[in-house]
Formats: structure tokens, C-alpha cells, sequence
């Protein structure tokens, strides 16, 4: 508040005294009422209030409903409803949020006052002649209503108002009665109010009552003279489509043909909003990829179709969640708490598919909605500063949805079918991104330039997933996005760290797989070393993980959706590149991001094998001492996964099995507490697996190494007390422990006495059957 200013005004008290003397008076549009109400906007519009002055409430009631139409009353009406609306949105916050046991009778009488207030306005003021506070009093007629839980009331208000409209004259096509509408000195006052029931409907109504005035809601989305208007209809609509049920999603579509039969738009451009034509091409974009009901089934359809149909196959091989021997799913994560891979795209895609099930259209509003997208990217690829107008300039936001429609779930035909003149819808995208990329140079504008990236990313996505299904593994690759391509790579050394990071993340998508590259491009390994030798200041090892997704993706889920195998090459990639980047700079995302590489390529990719495992044997040698907790985590992480699913694997060679004993060995004596008991649990599971394979030689080291791990003790009593688990029953931290394995305490300073290296079965008290022990030393066959 300005200091001055502040020196001026009353206190609150001496306000909330004068207020009613006022009232008392009879002086409602008086001079002193006047400055009065301008020193209550310091206290009743700007602070978050943390009570409800019941008496302000009652007195700016009782002066709403004294106030006459002449201008000073209407002037005052205006303050007082302002005032009114910032107390009642409180009020709703801490009627929400207070226990009703606890409330005290001032907010009890604010409650009833209210409550008065609600009738007031039902009787009198949502029809005043004024139009400005009508506006007002809608608003804050809707909010009480939502308060007292009578929306019945809201829609019996709001459904005449909105029929009765004269705005509606704007959308009839007769330029006489268009202009006569228009031309009005009310008629801005008019578009407030519709703004106002809107409003009212976006956020007071529930999905069913929204639905009965769709048809609405249409005619204010295409209303091109009002910015507010327009939002708030199309928001409703885009919200009613997405998140409701299938019926009310059955209905936003039969309401969108009938609108689009009976008034004919030419664009979904709507005014000089850019976000109402975004959520319009947003709306337009999800029913265009609905399969339609007649026969022929148009290209966006039959990509969403197949794509469907190849969910099923691919769901486990996306969804990491390990089951246990029960069947409960178990995500593989440490019990320290390892971050959980985040929803996979078919999971989210399955949600959407099951709650517009039976949803369709017809091929005349497909191929309609098609059309308009395309149109809207035509008149995007051929304007030009210079003659264009502000009327007509189509802004790059909406531009960049408008690609991201157009393009989701393309199918093998869009890389070849002629969609405008001689050239396919791919050629557009990439004729629009690179004068969007060129602009954005041009005009160093950070924002745009980070927003164009990650378009050309999902672009160049849906241009992969089109060539899977024309070409499959074939060294086929269309050259759209070429001169992209080198746009991009200049971008990847971006000062901006966010920037060259979408850079990079685009160019793993922009550079053709590695099966269908020549022998002579170098351009992979390129890449690669330069994300190799990534600086951590330039991008910062926690924002590193979208790159590592996008090798992941490109190379496991783009593949499986289109009925194809994982790309092994770039699977090795993405593993290589973060293992290195693990090394580099630990963060808690390597954890998620190594176990599905490794639990993918040890299903998928048996190529990699070796890979996998000498991936873990580094990933268990590596410390790091400034990054203690990030390392602890990954580690964790591979112990968990090593005996949730890696073990199987291990004992399938003796090498793998040998190097992985040692790692173990050094985790049960150096570790946490927690790495010592995950360590423990390996190599029960080891003696498990290796025990089903009838692998006799590891059943046997392992089963000594875990018996010089158990703890023994004099005291039977105290064992008779105790339940024998392995995990607390090992003593792998004792001094003695250490002198068995021949460990070098660091911490002394003397060297040790020569101890034994090995003793005999008997001198054991086991808990593990080892009938035929021979007196081999702990590590036989291991060093």
C-alpha cells in the first residue's frame, strides 16, 4: 500500500463505525459515502482477510439494496458488490475449511446475512436495469449458490438470461441486424453479462447442467467480439469432452455438427483470442481422431484404431510394476524408497480409449475437421508480416497446436498422401516449424524458441511412428524435416540451458535409426559424443532426464506401439549415456531410468546381456563422495532389481554370477544397513534360482558364503527368544566377520595378523542344509 495514501485513510475500526452512521442517516449516495467506500477498498480488496467482519457485511447489504439507478448510486452499487465479492470468496474458503462444531456466532450471523443477500438478489438485482450491475451481481449471485449448494436455483436463473441474449443477433448473418446489434451504445455492457452467465456455467455448474445449454456454449465460443466470452464456452466445452463421461462427450460432438451445419464457420479462428481458437483446435483435434461410424475409416481413425489394438501387446512390456509371488503388483524400488517410473503414454492412452468407448462420428464431420486444421496451418505457412493485419495474423501458439492436432496418430498414408496441392501434411508441418524456428531466431526470443523444440520433437515422433508402419526395419527414411535438422543442431550449444536441452531432446528423434543409417554417417555417433561430453553448468545433471526419455522412448515404446522390436542399437545408446551420466553427476532419476533399460533388454534385447550386466557391475563399484545420497538410491535400486528380476539371469553364466558375488560381498561389509540387508536377499535369491537351474557349484558358494554370514551365539536362550531371519541374524559388520574374509579395516592403522581362509562346515552353527561341504576356502573360484 502506498505509504502516503495510507497516512490518509481511517483506521478499519473508524470505518466500520461511520458505515452505519451513514446508513442511519439515510445518506447512501452522498460525498462521504463516496470517499468512505474508497478508504474500505485499502481493507476489503487487496489483503487476504483472516476473519469476516460481520458488520461490514450487513451494512454493504443494506446499502446494495437502498442504491437507486442514477449514475453516483450505480457508481457506489459497483464498489459495494466489488467489496462484497472479495468478503464472500473469503467466506467460502473459511466456510469450507472450518469444523461447523467450531464456528462462532459471528459467522454464524454472516451466514444468515447471506443468506438474506441470495434472496435479495433472486428478487431484484439479477434483473436491474443497470447492465453493469447486473454483471456484477451475477457473479456473486453464482458464488453464493455454489456456498448454499443451490445450483438448481443458479440454472433456473442462467438458462433464461442466456436464451434471451441480444448478442445472439450477432451470429444470425443479416449484416442490418448485425450492425444495428452492435452499433448500440449497451451493447458492451451486454457482452459483460453474457461474460458474467458464462462465467457461471464454467464454474458453478455441474457436468449435466453444462450439457443442456451445449448449444450455447457453441454460439459463445464462435462469438468473435468478445475475447471473455468465447473463453469461457470453449473452456467449458473442452473441459465437458475430456473429463466427463462418454454420454456428455457423445453430446459436445452431435452439438459441434449441428453448429457447424447451421452456421457455417469458415475458421476456428475465433477474433483476436488466441486461447479460445487453442481450445477450439484442441476440441476439434480429439474428435477428429474418434473412429466414425460409416464404413470408410479415415487416416486419424485407423492410426487410433491400430494403436488400440496394439495396447495389449505392449502393456507389460511398459508397465514396471514387478509382481510378487501373490500377484500383487510391486514396483521396483528399493525399500528406501526409489522413485517409481512415471505413467507410461499407453496407460494414460488405455484411460482415455475406456472412457470414450462407443464414442464416434460420422466421416462428413471428420474429414470437415480435418480440413479446418489444415486450413488454419496453410494460411499459417503463407502469411508474411508485411501484409498481414492484426485481424488476420494468426499468432505461433495457436500455430503449434494447431501441428500438434493435426499430426497425432498419423498413419503410414500421411508420409505419401497429397493433402493440399502436391505436397503431404508432414511437408506442411515442416515448411510452418522452420519459419516458426527462423522467427524465433530472429527475434531471440527464448520462450517461443523452447515451445518450437519440443513441437518439432513430438512432429518428428509422429513421423517416426508413420515410416514404422510403412517400412518397418527397411532402410526407408522420408527427408521432410532435414532442413530442420541442421536448424536444430545449432541450437544444441544454446547459452540457454533449457534450450539446448529441447535441442538435443529433438535431435534424438530428427537423426534416422541407426538400422537405417549408411555405414558412412557418423551422424549417431556424433550425437553421442556430444552428450558424452555434455559440461554439468551448461545442463544440469537433474534436467538430463528428458534426453534419457527420449532415447528410451524413440528406442522401446515407438516401436512396440507400431507391432515392431525394440531397437537394440539405441537401446545400447540410451544405456551407455546414462551410465555415463550416472558417473558423472548421480541423480535419483538414474535409479528408474537403468531398471528399465535393464529390465527391457533382458526380456527384449538379448544382445545386450553382457551389457546389462557389466552396466551393474559398474553402477554397484561407483561412489561418489559429494552425491552420497543420489548414489545410495541407485544403488538400492540395482540390488532391488537384481533380486526381484536380475537373478535369474545371473546364474544363467558363471562369469556374470562371479563378478556379481564380489560386488555383493563388498556391499554386505561396507554398505548401509539397508544395502546389507538387499545384498543378503540377492544371494538368498541367488541359492533359489541357481537351485531350480541345478547349477550344484553356485548353490554351493553361495550357501557357505551365507553361513560365514550368520551370526552365532553361546546363549541359547536368547537365539530360543529370537526368530531365525536372516536378515537380522547377520553379523557381516562384526570385527570377526571381517578377519573370516581377509577384510582390511582402513580405519587401523597397524596391519592385520594372517587370518584363515577358510573352516570347516562343522565348526558352523548353519541354518542352511549342506549336507556334502567340502573344506573349500570362502571365495573359491571367485578370485
Amino acid at each position: 500500500m502506498n505509504g502516503y495514501v495510507q497516512r490518509k485513510c481511517r483506521s478499519e475500526q473508524k470505518l466500520m463505525n461511520e458505515l452505519p452512521k451513514l446508513l442511519a442517516s439515510r445518506d447512501f449516495a452522498s460525498k462521504k459515502m463516496g470517499e468512505l467506500m474508497k478508504e474500505l477498498a485499502f481493507f476489503y480488496v487487496a489483503p487476504v482477510l483472516p476473519r469476516i467482519p460481520h458488520s461490514v457485511l450487513k451494512d454493504l447489504c443494506a446499502l446494495v439494496g437502498n442504491l437507486k439507478d442514477k449514475k453516483e448510486d450505480l457508481r457506489l452499487a459497483r464498489m459495494a458488490l466489488c467489496f462484497l465479492a472479495r468478503i464472500v470468496d473469503q467466506f467460502e474458503l473459511l466456510y469450507q475449511r472450518d469444523d461447523p462444531q467450531q464456528r462462532t456466532q459471528s459467522f454464524e450471523l454472516s451466514v444468515s446475512v447471506l443468506a438474506t443477500l441470495l434472496k435479495v438478489f433472486e428478487k431484484s438485482e439479477l434483473n436491474h436495469a443497470s447492465l453493469p450491475r447486473q454483471h456484477t451481481c451475477l457473479k456473486l449471485y453464482a458464488l453464493l449458490c455454489r456456498i448454499f449448494r443451490k445450483t438448481d436455483a443458479l440454472v433456473q436463473r442462467t438458462t433464461p438470461l442466456l436464451q434471451k441474449s441480444p448478442i445472439w443477433t450477432v451470429l444470425s448473418g443479416d449484416k442490418k441486424a448485425i450492425a444495428s446489434a452492435t452499433g448500440k451504445k449497451e451493447f458492451p455492457s451486454q457482452l459483460a453479462a453474457l461474460a458474467a452467465l458464462f462465467h457461471g456455467v464454467r464454474f458453478h455448474m455441474s457436468a449435466s447442467e453444462q450439457a443442456d445449454v451445449l448449444e450455447l456454449m457453441f454460439q459463445g465460443a464462435f462469438l468473435p467480439h468478445h475475447a471473455v466470452v468465447s473463453r469461457h464456452a470453449a473452456a467449458t466445452i473442452l473441459s465437458l469432452f475430456e473429463t466427463s463421461t462418454s454420454e456428455h462427450a457423445k453430446s459436445v460432438i452431435k452439438t459441434l455438427e449441428w453448429y457447424l451445419v447451421k452456421f457455417r464457420p469458415l475458421s476456428l479462428r475465433v477474433g483476436a483470442d488466441p486461447l479460445t481458437t487453442i481450445y477450439l483446435v484442441r476440441l476439434c483435434g480429439q474428435i477428429s481422431r474418434l473412429p466414425v461410424i460409416d464404413s470408410e475409416i479415415n487416416d486419424g481413425a485407423a492410426c487410433a484404431s491400430k494403436n488400440s489394438a496394439t495396447t495389449n501387446s505392449v502393456s507389460n512390456l511398459l508397465d514396471f510394476s514387478y509382481e510378487d509371488a501373490s500377484g500383487n503388483g510391486v514396483h521396483a524400488q528399493a525399500a528406501g524408497g526409489a522413485p517409481s517410473p512415471p505413467p507410461s503414454p499407453i496407460a494414460r492412452q488405455r484411460r482415455q480409449q475406456q472412457r470414450l468407448d462407443g464414442v464416434q462420428m460420422t466421416n462428413s464431420l471428420a474429414t470437415r475437421l480435418h480440413g479446418m486444421l489444415l486450413d488454419l496451418l496453410m494460411a499459417a505457412a503463407e502469411q508474411k508480416p508485411s501484409t498481414s493485419t492484426a485481424a488476420t495474423w494468426i499468432p505461433n501458439a495457436v500455430v503449434l497446436v494447431a501441428i500438434e492436432e493435426t499430426i497425432q496418430g498419423s498413419n503410414a498414408a500421411s508420409c505419401f498422401r497429397k493433402v493440399r496441392g502436391s505436397v503431404c501434411v508432414f511437408e506442411i508441418v515442416a515448411s510452418v516449424l522452420a519459419k516458426a524456428l527462423r522467427d524465433a531466431a530472429a527475434t531471440n526470443s527464448v520462450v517461443l524458441l523452447h515451445r518450437v523444440c519440443r513441437v518439432v520433437q513430438f512432429a518428428v515422433e509422429a513421423l517416426d511412428g508413420a515410416v514404422l508402419q510403412l517400412a518397418g526395419n527397411a532402410p526407408h527414411q522420408p527427408q521432410f524435416f532435414d532442413r530442420i535438422a541442421e536448424l536444430v543442431v545449432n541450437f544444441a550449444s544454446h547459452a540457454n540451458p533449457f534450450i539446448a536441452c529441447e535441442s538435443l531432446r529433438a535431435l534424438v528423434w530428427l537423426l534416422p535409426r541407426p538400422a537405417a543409417q549408411s555405414s558412412e554417417s557418423d551422424d549417431w555417433e556424433k550425437l553421442l559424443a556430444r552428450l558424452l561430453a555434455l559440461p554439468l553448468d551448461h545442463v544440469l545433471p537433474e534436467a538430463r532426464v528428458a534426453i534419457a526419455d527420449a532415447l528410451f522412448h524413440r528406442a522401446v515404446i515407438n516401436s512396440s506401439l507400431h507391432d515392431h522390436d525394440i531397437d537394440a542399437a539405441l537401446l545400447h545408446k540410451c544405456l551407455v549415456v546414462t551410465l555415463a551420466w550416472f558417473q558423472m553427476a548421480p541423480c535419483e532419476w538414474h535409479a528408474p531410468v537403468l531398471v528399465r533399460i535393464w529390465h527391457t533388454a533382458l526380456r527384449k534385447a538379448s544382445t545386450m546381456d553382457d551389457a546389462v550386466f557389466d552396466s551393474i557391475a559398474a553402477v554397484l563399484d561407483f561412489q561418489h563422495h559429494q552425491r552420497k545420497d543420489p548414489t545410495e538410491l541407485v544403488h538400492r535400486s540395482t540390488l532391488d532389481f537384481l533380486h526381484r528380476i536380475g537373478s535369474k539371469y545371473v546364474v544363467r553364466q558363471k562369469a556374470w554370477f562371479h563378478a556379481l558375488v564380489l560386488r555383493l560381498t563388498k556391499h554386505m561389509l561396507l554398505g548401509s544397513q539397508l544395502s546389507r540387508r538387499l545384498s543378503v536377499r540377492v544371494l538368498v535369491q541367488l541359492r533359489h534360482e541357481a537351485q531350480q537351474l541345478g547349477s550344484a557349484g553356485i548353490v554351493e558358494h553361495v550357501t557357505i558364503l551365507l553361513t560365514y554370514m550368520q551370526q552365532t551365539s553361546d546363549n541359547q536362550e536368547e537365539l530360543a527368544k529370537r526368530q531365525p531371519d536372516v536378515f537380522v541374524a547377520t553379523r557381516i559388520h562384526s570385527q570377526s566377520t571381517k578377519d573370516v574374509l581377509g577384510v582390511q579395516d582402513l580405519l587401523l592403522l597397524s596391519e592385520r595378523d594372517e587370518v584363515r581362509v577358510s573352516a570347516p562346515a562343522t565348526t558352523m552353527n548353519q541354518s542352511f542344509d549342506s549336507n556334502n561341504q567340502t573344506s573349500a576356502t570362502v571365495f573359491d573360484g571367485v578370485f
